[in-house]
C-alpha cells in the first residue's frame, strides 16, 4: 500500500476531477481543526463491492480475492457474521469499507422496529477502498490499499490540476420544490400529542420530504451545498444505485483506539442576522429543547451500554449550544469504552437506527413513525459509514441531505415532537432545515 504525500491540491477539485469519471464515488468532506467535530476527510473514486444485504436478512460477501459467500441470517449472528468478516479481511492490511445503511436496516437491528420496505430490498451495502486521498491537518495523502489504484489515481491529479484553473459550475436550474399536504401535518401532530398524553413514547420525530421535481446534478448540488454550509459529516456518496449530496452536521458515531463517541443533535434555531448571541442563550435555557436533547442523550446511553466496557459510558458535555452556517444546533456528547471484539457491525446492531431521528423509547416511537410516514425513510435518518481497517470507524446521521433513488428526489427534513411542542413552532424549526436547499436551488416555495 502506498500512503504518499500529494502537492497542495484541494480535495474539491479531485472531487471534480472524479466525478467525471463513471460511478461509483464517495466524498467525505470535513470543517476541520473543530475538536470532536470533523478531524479528517477522504475521497475515494475507486470501488469494488464488499458487502451487501437485503432487509430479509439474505447477504452477498465478496472477498479481496474474489470469493463470493452467499448466506441468509437474522438477528444477532447477521452482525456477529458481519464482524467476523471485516475482522478476517482487517487482519495485517491497509484499507477500508465505505458505504450506506438505510434507516429500514433498524429491522434488521431488532425484529420489533417495522421497516416499510419489501423484504428483498438492499439496506446495507458496503464497497471495498481500492485508492483515493485523505486528509488530516491540512496534509493531503494518496492512499492506495490496492496498488492497481497508483495509475488511475494520477491520471485524476492530472485532470484535477486542469480543473483547479476553472470556475466553479453554475449552479443547478431553477426546479420545483412540492411541499407535504398541511393538513397531512396537522393530522399527524394531532395524532402523536394525543399518544404523548397518554404514556406511549416521550417523544417522536416526525419527518417530511420535500420532492424535487426538475433535473438537477448532485455532483454540483454537493458543492453548493458544502460552499454555503461547511459540514463536519457531509459530502457525497454515489454508490449501488443511489445517490445523495449532503450537508448533514450529525455525527453518529466514532471509534478511536476503542473509544466510541456519540453526538446527537437534537434543538435548532435559524439564526437571524445580529441575533445569534440572542438566540444562543434562549436556545441554551429552553427547558423544551433541553428536555428533547436529554431524552436522546438516555437513550443512547442505554444503546452504548449494550457494547461498552461497564461503568465507561458517560456524558462529558451536555446540551452545548453549537454554530453552524445558519443555525444553532443543541448538541450532546456521550462516550464509552466498546468492550473487546465488539467490531463497527456489533455497534450497529445496539445503536441503529439513530436515536436522534426515532424519538423515545426508540422501538415504540419506530412503530409510530411508521403508521405516521407510510413510506420508506430510505437513507434518510439513516448513515454512511466509513469503516478503515485500523479502527478509526464513523458513521454520521443522514440529515441535510438530496437523495436520489428509486423513489425519486427528495430533501426530508423533520424534528423531534414532544407534549409541550407546538405546532407552529416545530413546523418553523423543519422549515429552518430546508433553507439551505432552497438557496442551493435559488428557489422559494
Amino acid at each position: 500500500m502506498s500512503l504518499a504525500a500529494q502537492p497542495a491540491l484541494p480535495l474539491r477539485h479531485l472531487f471534480r476531477a472524479s466525478a467525471c469519471r463513471p460511478y461509483p464515488l464517495v466524498w467525505l468532506p470535513s470543517a476541520q481543526g473543530r475538536p470532536g467535530r470533523g478531524e479528517r476527510s477522504a475521497l475515494f473514486p475507486l470501488l469494488e463491492p464488499a458487502l451487501r444485504v437485503s432487509l430479509s436478512g439474505r447477504y452477498f460477501y465478496r472477498s479481496p480475492e474474489g470469493a463470493v459467500r452467499r448466506g441468509h441470517a437474522t438477528g444477532p449472528s447477521l452482525w456477529r457474521l458481519f464482524d467476523e468478516l471485516f475482522a478476517q479481511e482487517s487482519a495485517g492490511r491497509q484499507g477500508a469499507w465505505v458505504g450506506w445503511i438505510r434507516y429500514e436496516a433498524g429491522g434488521l437491528a431488532d425484529p420489533a422496529i417495522p421497516a416499510l420496505a419489501d423484504q428483498g430490498e438492499v439496506v446495507l451495502s458496503l464497497a471495498r477502498v481500492l485508492g483515493g486521498w485523505c486528509e488530516r491537518s491540512g496534509t493531503l495523502e494518496r492512499w492506495t490499499p490496492d496498488p492497481r489504484a497508483e495509475g488511475p489515481l494520477g491520471e485524476i491529479e492530472a485532470e484535477a490540476q486542469r480543473w483547479a484553473q476553472l470556475p466553479l459550475p453554475a449552479r443547478p436550474p431553477r426546479v420545483r420544490v412540492r411541499l407535504p399536504e398541511e393538513a397531512w401535518y396537522r393530522a399527524a401532530f394531532r395524532s402523536i400529542q394525543e399518544d404523548l398524553e397518554r404514556g406511549r413514547f416521550y417523544q417522536l420525530c416526525l419527518t417530511f420530504p420535500l420532492w424535487v421535481d426538475g433535473r438537477v446534478d448532485l455532483v454540483g448540488a454537493a458543492e453548493s451545498l458544502l460552499s454555503m454550509a461547511p459540514a463536519d459529516f457531509g459530502g457525497y456518496c454515489r454508490w449501488d444505485g443511489l445517490e445523495v449530496a449532503s450537508s448533514s452536521p450529525e455525527l453518529f458515531w466514532a471509534v478511536d483506539a476503542g473509544r466510541v463517541r456519540a453526538r446527537p443533535m437534537k434543538g435548532t434555531r435559524r439564526v437571524v442576522p445580529g441575533r445569534e448571541r440572542e438566540q444562543r442563550q434562549e436556545l441554551r435555557g429552553a427547558e423544551k429543547d433541553r428536555a428533547e436533547n436529554v431524552m436522546i442523550v438516555d437513550l443512547l446511553r442505554n444503546d452504548l451500554h449494550r457494547v461498552c466496557v461497564p461503568g465507561s459510558v458517560h456524558v462529558p458535555s451536555l446540551c452545548e449550544v453549537e454554530s453552524y452556517a445558519n443555525v444553532l444546533q443543541m448538541t450532546s456528547t456521550i462516550e464509552g469504552t466498546l468492550r473487546s471484539g465488539i467490531g463497527p457491525f456489533r455497534l450497529l446492531e445496539a445503536t441503529f437506527p439513530p436515536g436522534s431521528m426515532t424519538g423515545a423509547p426508540k422501538v415504540e416511537a419506530c412503530r409510530g413513525i411508521a403508521g405516521l410516514e407510510r413510506r420508506p425513510r430510505g437513507l434518510y435518518a439513516g448513515s454512511v459509514l466509513w469503516l478503515p481497517f485500523d479502527g478509526a470507524w464513523r458513521a454520521n446521521v443522514v440529515i441535510r441531505s438530496l437523495i436520489r433513488d428509486e423513489q425519486g428526489l427528495r430533501w426530508p427534513v423533520g424534528g423531534g415532537i414532544v407534549i409541550d411542542s407546538e405546532e407552529a413552532a416545530e413546523w418553523a424549526e423543519a422549515a429552518s432545515k430546508a433553507e439551505t436547499l432552497f438557496r442551493c436551488l435559488q428557489e422559494r416555495p
